[in-house]
Protein backbone atom coordinates (compact mmCIF):
# COMPACT_ATOMS: atom_id res chain seq x y z
CA UNK A 1 0.00 0.00 0.00
CA UNK A 2 3.06 2.69 0.51
CA UNK A 3 3.82 2.79 -2.89
CA UNK A 4 0.49 2.08 -4.63
CA UNK A 5 -0.53 5.64 -5.26
CA UNK A 6 2.84 5.92 -7.57
CA UNK A 7 2.85 2.23 -9.21
CA UNK A 8 -1.06 4.18 -10.21
CA UNK A 9 0.16 7.35 -11.19
CA UNK A 10 2.39 5.49 -13.49
CA UNK A 11 0.24 3.06 -14.94
CA UNK A 12 -2.16 6.14 -15.58
CA UNK A 13 1.32 7.63 -17.82
CA UNK A 14 1.60 5.06 -19.70
CA UNK A 15 -2.20 4.58 -20.59
CA UNK A 16 -2.32 7.96 -22.12
CA UNK A 17 0.41 7.37 -24.41
CA UNK A 18 -1.67 7.87 -27.54
CA UNK A 19 -1.77 4.47 -29.48
CA UNK A 20 -1.09 6.66 -32.60
CA UNK A 21 1.67 8.71 -30.82
CA UNK A 22 5.21 7.86 -32.41
CA UNK A 23 6.87 7.05 -29.94
CA UNK A 24 10.64 8.31 -29.52
CA UNK A 25 9.62 9.79 -32.76
CA UNK A 26 9.40 13.65 -33.55
CA UNK A 27 5.90 14.64 -35.21
CA UNK A 28 6.26 15.89 -39.07
CA UNK A 29 5.15 19.32 -37.31
CA UNK A 30 7.58 19.04 -34.31
CA UNK A 31 8.26 23.00 -34.49
CA UNK A 32 5.03 24.65 -35.41
CA UNK A 33 6.02 27.83 -33.59
CA UNK A 34 9.46 27.77 -35.05
CA UNK A 35 10.95 28.87 -31.92
CA UNK A 36 12.09 27.00 -29.14
CA UNK A 37 13.39 29.69 -26.87
CA UNK A 38 11.46 32.11 -24.34
CA UNK A 39 12.45 34.41 -21.31
CA UNK A 40 9.89 35.08 -18.88
CA UNK A 41 9.57 37.49 -15.95
CA UNK A 42 6.22 37.72 -13.50
CA UNK A 43 4.62 38.84 -10.33
CA UNK A 44 2.98 35.92 -8.34
CA UNK A 45 1.21 34.93 -4.82
CA UNK A 46 1.80 32.29 -2.75
CA UNK A 47 -0.56 30.65 0.41
CA UNK A 48 -0.36 28.35 2.66
CA UNK A 49 -1.59 27.90 6.21
CA UNK A 50 2.71 28.51 7.03
CA UNK A 51 3.00 31.34 4.50
CA UNK A 52 1.48 34.10 2.42
CA UNK A 53 3.72 36.30 -0.16
CA UNK A 54 3.95 38.21 -3.09
CA UNK A 55 6.72 37.19 -5.29
CA UNK A 56 8.57 38.38 -8.55
CA UNK A 57 10.03 35.49 -10.98
CA UNK A 58 12.23 35.63 -13.75
CA UNK A 59 12.69 32.29 -15.89
CA UNK A 60 14.19 30.95 -18.83
CA UNK A 61 12.18 27.95 -21.15
CA UNK A 62 13.91 26.16 -24.17
CA UNK A 63 12.02 23.17 -25.51
CA UNK A 64 13.05 21.02 -28.86
CA UNK A 65 11.87 18.10 -30.34
CA UNK A 66 13.73 15.99 -28.23
CA UNK A 67 13.83 17.69 -25.03
CA UNK A 68 12.57 20.50 -22.70
CA UNK A 69 14.78 22.65 -20.49
CA UNK A 70 13.43 25.62 -17.89
CA UNK A 71 15.59 27.41 -15.42
CA UNK A 72 13.52 29.81 -12.82
CA UNK A 73 14.98 32.24 -9.88
CA UNK A 74 12.00 33.84 -7.34
CA UNK A 75 11.84 36.22 -4.62
CA UNK A 76 9.73 37.56 -2.85
CA UNK A 77 8.60 41.11 -2.63
CA UNK A 78 10.14 41.29 1.43
CA UNK A 79 13.22 40.17 0.02
CA UNK A 80 13.43 43.22 -2.43
CA UNK A 81 12.45 45.54 0.43
CA UNK A 82 14.51 43.76 2.53
CA UNK A 83 17.28 46.86 2.75
CA UNK A 84 14.69 49.74 3.07
CA UNK A 85 12.90 47.68 5.98
CA UNK A 86 15.98 47.15 7.48
CA UNK A 87 17.14 51.28 7.12
CA UNK A 88 14.29 52.19 8.30
CA UNK A 89 12.51 49.86 10.96
CA UNK A 90 14.92 48.70 12.29
CA UNK A 91 13.65 45.32 11.70
CA UNK A 92 15.22 41.94 10.25
CA UNK A 93 18.30 42.45 10.37
CA UNK A 94 19.10 38.76 11.11
CA UNK A 95 16.69 37.08 8.91
CA UNK A 96 18.91 36.08 5.67
CA UNK A 97 15.36 36.33 3.43
CA UNK A 98 11.70 35.12 4.02
CA UNK A 99 11.25 33.44 0.83
CA UNK A 100 13.48 32.13 -2.25
CA UNK A 101 13.36 29.79 -4.55
CA UNK A 102 16.04 28.65 -7.30
CA UNK A 103 14.93 25.69 -9.47
CA UNK A 104 16.74 23.83 -12.90
CA UNK A 105 14.91 21.08 -14.38
CA UNK A 106 14.13 19.18 -17.91
CA UNK A 107 12.46 16.69 -19.66
CA UNK A 108 12.98 13.99 -21.91
CA UNK A 109 9.99 14.04 -25.11
CA UNK A 110 8.84 10.38 -24.93
CA UNK A 111 6.32 10.82 -28.02
CA UNK A 112 5.12 13.82 -29.98
CA UNK A 113 1.68 14.02 -31.95
CA UNK A 114 -0.62 16.71 -34.14
CA UNK A 115 -2.62 18.41 -31.39
CA UNK A 116 -5.51 20.41 -32.11
CA UNK A 117 -4.95 24.29 -32.87
CA UNK A 118 -8.44 25.76 -33.21
CA UNK A 119 -9.32 29.26 -31.67
CA UNK A 120 -12.06 31.48 -31.82
CA UNK A 121 -11.26 35.16 -34.30
CA UNK A 122 -12.76 38.45 -34.87
CA UNK A 123 -13.42 38.59 -38.48
CA UNK A 124 -15.60 42.18 -37.94
CA UNK A 125 -16.10 44.73 -35.44
CA UNK A 126 -18.76 47.58 -36.08
CA UNK A 127 -22.05 49.52 -37.04
CA UNK A 128 -23.53 47.43 -39.83
CA UNK A 129 -27.46 48.76 -40.22
CA UNK A 130 -27.32 50.67 -37.75
CA UNK A 131 -26.64 48.52 -35.14
CA UNK A 132 -23.44 47.46 -33.45
CA UNK A 133 -22.04 44.09 -34.65
CA UNK A 134 -19.33 41.36 -34.17
CA UNK A 135 -18.80 38.86 -36.49
CA UNK A 136 -16.38 36.24 -34.91
CA UNK A 137 -15.37 32.70 -36.87
CA UNK A 138 -12.79 29.86 -36.09
CA UNK A 139 -9.33 30.03 -36.78
CA UNK A 140 -6.83 27.39 -37.35
CA UNK A 141 -3.05 26.98 -37.32
CA UNK A 142 -0.60 24.14 -36.54
CA UNK A 143 0.31 22.29 -32.59
CA UNK A 144 2.07 19.72 -31.74
CA UNK A 145 1.84 17.69 -28.37
CA UNK A 146 4.43 15.90 -26.34
CA UNK A 147 4.37 13.17 -23.58
CA UNK A 148 7.62 14.34 -21.16
CA UNK A 149 9.33 12.62 -18.40
CA UNK A 150 10.14 15.37 -16.24
CA UNK A 151 13.09 15.60 -13.52
CA UNK A 152 15.47 18.21 -11.96
CA UNK A 153 16.38 20.16 -9.01
CA UNK A 154 16.38 22.87 -6.65
CA UNK A 155 16.79 24.97 -3.66
CA UNK A 156 14.18 26.46 -1.20
CA UNK A 157 14.37 28.86 1.51
CA UNK A 158 11.54 30.21 3.85
CA UNK A 159 11.13 32.11 6.99
CA UNK A 160 8.07 31.37 8.75
CA UNK A 161 6.55 32.84 11.48
CA UNK A 162 5.74 30.78 14.63
CA UNK A 163 4.15 31.62 18.11
CA UNK A 164 7.37 31.51 20.56
CA UNK A 165 6.85 30.52 24.47
CA UNK A 166 8.92 32.01 26.82
CA UNK A 167 8.64 30.36 29.45
CA UNK A 168 9.15 26.48 30.60
CA UNK A 169 6.89 24.50 27.86
CA UNK A 170 5.64 22.14 30.84
CA UNK A 171 5.31 24.82 33.33
CA UNK A 172 1.73 24.99 33.93
CA UNK A 173 0.89 26.14 37.51
CA UNK A 174 0.57 29.13 38.39
CA UNK A 175 -1.35 29.68 35.35
CA UNK A 176 -0.65 32.54 34.13
CA UNK A 177 3.19 31.74 34.02
CA UNK A 178 1.51 29.83 30.97
CA UNK A 179 -0.17 32.85 29.34
CA UNK A 180 2.16 35.51 29.93
CA UNK A 181 3.63 35.83 26.60
CA UNK A 182 1.53 34.37 24.10
CA UNK A 183 1.59 37.45 21.99
CA UNK A 184 5.05 37.07 21.09
CA UNK A 185 6.44 35.47 17.88
CA UNK A 186 9.72 33.89 16.59
CA UNK A 187 10.47 33.28 12.93
CA UNK A 188 12.07 30.37 11.79
CA UNK A 189 14.30 30.24 8.72
CA UNK A 190 14.46 26.95 6.65
CA UNK A 191 16.57 25.84 3.82
CA UNK A 192 15.32 23.21 1.25
CA UNK A 193 17.54 21.50 -1.39
CA UNK A 194 14.96 19.16 -3.21
CA UNK A 195 14.75 16.93 -6.50
CA UNK A 196 11.93 16.20 -8.28
CA UNK A 197 10.72 13.89 -11.11
CA UNK A 198 7.42 13.26 -13.01
CA UNK A 199 5.54 13.64 -16.12
CA UNK A 200 3.93 16.57 -18.21
CA UNK A 201 2.16 17.09 -21.46
CA UNK A 202 3.34 20.18 -23.19
CA UNK A 203 1.69 21.56 -26.43
CA UNK A 204 3.38 23.76 -28.98
CA UNK A 205 1.62 25.83 -31.11
CA UNK A 206 1.21 28.35 -33.90
CA UNK A 207 -2.55 29.46 -34.33
CA UNK A 208 -4.04 31.86 -36.39
CA UNK A 209 -6.67 34.10 -33.82
CA UNK A 210 -6.84 37.60 -36.01
CA UNK A 211 -3.16 37.73 -35.28
CA UNK A 212 -0.62 35.15 -34.60
CA UNK A 213 -0.20 33.65 -31.56
CA UNK A 214 2.45 31.36 -30.60
CA UNK A 215 3.45 29.40 -27.66
CA UNK A 216 3.94 26.50 -25.35
CA UNK A 217 1.48 25.44 -22.83
CA UNK A 218 2.28 22.88 -19.95
CA UNK A 219 0.43 20.45 -17.83
CA UNK A 220 2.90 19.03 -15.33
CA UNK A 221 2.74 16.86 -11.91
CA UNK A 222 5.58 16.04 -10.18
CA UNK A 223 6.83 13.90 -7.08
CA UNK A 224 9.21 16.31 -5.00
CA UNK A 225 12.01 15.01 -2.38
CA UNK A 226 13.60 17.21 -0.16
CA UNK A 227 16.03 17.44 2.93
CA UNK A 228 14.79 20.57 5.07
CA UNK A 229 16.77 21.93 7.95
CA UNK A 230 16.39 24.64 10.19
CA UNK A 231 19.05 27.75 9.88
CA UNK A 232 18.28 29.78 12.35
CA UNK A 233 15.65 31.10 14.83
CA UNK A 234 14.77 34.90 15.37
CA UNK A 235 13.14 37.01 17.99
CA UNK A 236 10.55 39.08 17.00
CA UNK A 237 12.26 41.87 15.49
CA UNK A 238 13.76 39.90 13.37
CA UNK A 239 16.97 41.44 14.92
CA UNK A 240 18.74 38.50 17.40
CA UNK A 241 18.94 34.92 17.60
CA UNK A 242 15.86 32.90 19.41
CA UNK A 243 16.89 30.61 22.01
CA UNK A 244 13.89 30.19 23.64
CA UNK A 245 10.96 27.38 23.13
CA UNK A 246 8.88 27.05 20.14
CA UNK A 247 6.18 24.32 19.16
CA UNK A 248 7.20 21.25 17.93
CA UNK A 249 8.46 21.20 14.90
CA UNK A 250 7.87 17.82 11.82
CA UNK A 251 10.52 17.56 8.92
CA UNK A 252 8.24 16.55 5.70
CA UNK A 253 10.73 15.02 3.31
CA UNK A 254 8.43 14.41 0.50
CA UNK A 255 5.94 16.07 -1.68
CA UNK A 256 3.99 16.81 -4.47
CA UNK A 257 2.99 19.53 -7.24
CA UNK A 258 0.12 19.88 -10.04
CA UNK A 259 0.61 22.57 -12.47
CA UNK A 260 -0.15 24.51 -15.76
CA UNK A 261 2.02 27.06 -17.47
CA UNK A 262 1.44 29.45 -20.26
CA UNK A 263 4.08 30.74 -22.41
CA UNK A 264 3.79 32.99 -25.02
CA UNK A 265 6.66 32.89 -27.40
CA UNK A 266 5.61 36.74 -29.57
CA UNK A 267 7.92 38.98 -29.33
CA UNK A 268 6.93 40.54 -25.35
CA UNK A 269 3.58 38.88 -24.98
CA UNK A 270 1.81 37.11 -22.05
CA UNK A 271 2.84 34.78 -19.22
CA UNK A 272 0.72 32.96 -16.63
CA UNK A 273 1.32 29.76 -14.29
CA UNK A 274 -0.97 28.21 -11.37
CA UNK A 275 0.52 25.68 -9.30
CA UNK A 276 -0.90 24.08 -5.94
CA UNK A 277 0.87 20.66 -4.12
CA UNK A 278 2.73 20.07 -0.77
CA UNK A 279 6.28 20.85 -0.85
CA UNK A 280 8.90 19.21 1.35
CA UNK A 281 9.87 21.60 4.65
CA UNK A 282 8.75 22.04 7.82
CA UNK A 283 5.60 22.39 9.52
CA UNK A 284 4.21 22.76 13.24
CA UNK A 285 3.55 19.34 14.52
CA UNK A 286 0.11 19.87 14.99
CA UNK A 287 -0.82 21.37 11.39
CA UNK A 288 -1.02 18.30 9.03
CA UNK A 289 -2.26 20.77 6.33
CA UNK A 290 0.81 23.54 6.81
CA UNK A 291 2.30 22.74 3.85
CA UNK A 292 -0.31 22.52 0.98
CA UNK A 293 0.32 25.91 -1.41
CA UNK A 294 -1.30 27.57 -3.90
CA UNK A 295 0.59 29.74 -6.42
CA UNK A 296 -0.62 32.09 -8.60
CA UNK A 297 1.75 34.26 -11.51
CA UNK A 298 0.90 36.66 -13.87
CA UNK A 299 3.87 38.27 -16.27
CA UNK A 300 5.22 38.89 -19.78
CA UNK A 301 7.00 36.56 -21.74
CA UNK A 302 8.45 36.53 -25.07
CA UNK A 303 10.92 34.72 -27.78
CA UNK A 304 13.95 35.85 -29.37
CA UNK A 305 13.57 38.75 -31.64
CA UNK A 306 15.24 37.56 -35.27
CA UNK A 307 17.28 40.31 -36.44
CA UNK A 308 15.56 40.76 -40.49
CA UNK A 309 12.29 41.83 -38.31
Amino acid sequence: MKYSFLILTLAYMLLSLDISAQLLTPDKNDNPAERDFAMHIALGYSSSRSFQYYSMEGGLTYHNKWVGLHFKYQLSFDDLAHKKLTAEKNKFYAVPDFAKRTEIGGGINLYSREGSSQCFTLLFSGEEDGFFKEVWGVGDGTATVYGQLRGGIGIMSFTTETEAIYSEPQYYEPADNWNMHQDNYAYIHTHTPYAYFGWGKMKKFNKDCGKERIGLHKLYFDFLFGKPAIQGVYDDSGNNTYDGYYPLMTFARGGWRIGYEAIRMNYFSGYMSLEAGYYPGIRETNLDDGLLYVTMRFGFSSGPIKAEE
